[in-house]
């Protein structure tokens, strides 16, 4: 067995730290920085629900411009109670998939570039009847290269007797950086895209 003195064990450890951080970067570079928003979470809600089968799906979003945060819950299937699906790539969604149709995210990323670019990211998942809660905290600082100042903390399991669900609520940083979203980004976007247009196509203008 290779025994590795201690000094090249950091020294491998930290490169492999950068890489994943700049795969990391170079994922979330490719994401439009005001779908991260809230797309991402709501897609994951979505296939919550489709495969928790449920009769009645529910899903409930608060968009919080002032604070930056949002939050969002689904009655579906739960979030898996593991900490290691919230690494890039990192997916149990595969061992759901049926004939029916595919889940819309099974490729573990989507979700993570939301904790990536948050200041605090929380989750609490009801399944199989036990309750489960962690927190990331400075989750962004990972991009800018300082994984030493994200914090995760993991409550236990507890048994509950409960239906199913998952609550994930983020905080963005607050601070001028394009590389990191705002809620208020998402809220411009519809204007532009959705709302903006409509109403100049139903304006009428006043006839002499």
């Amino acid at each position: 067995m290779l025994a590795l003195s201690e000094e090249l064990y950091k020294s491998l450890l930290a490169r492999y730290i950068d890489q994943i951080a700049k795969l990391a970067k170079k994922t979330i570079d490719t994401y439009q920085k005001e779908w991260v928003v809230v797309h991402e979470a709501l897609q994951n809600a979505l296939d919550a629900i489709y495969l928790s089968q449920k009769p009645t799906g529910i899903i409930e979003i608060i968009l919080d411009v002032a604070g930056n945060n949002v939050q969002v819950f689904d009655n579906g299937v739960g979030f898996p109670q593991d900490r290691k699906y919230l690494v890039l790539g990192a997916t149990d969604k595969d061992r759901y998939l049926t004939t029916r149709r595919e889940v819309l995210g099974n490729i573990g990323v989507g979700l993570k570039t939301v904790l990536l670019s948050s200041k605090e990211f929380h989750i609490e998942s009801v399944r199989d009847g036990f309750k489960w809660q962690i927190t990331v905290k400075d989750g962004y600082k990972f991009l800018l290269g300082e994984l030493d100042k994200t914090i995760i903390i993991e409550g236990p399991k507890t048994p509950l007797e409960k239906e199913s669900y998952t609550i994930i609520r983020y905080i963005f940083p607050d601070i001028k950086d394009p590389r990191f979203p705002r809620v208020v980004d998402l809220l411009n976007h519809i204007y532009e895209v959705v709302w903006k247009p409509v109403s100049y196509t139903h304006l009428t203008l006043p006839t002499n």
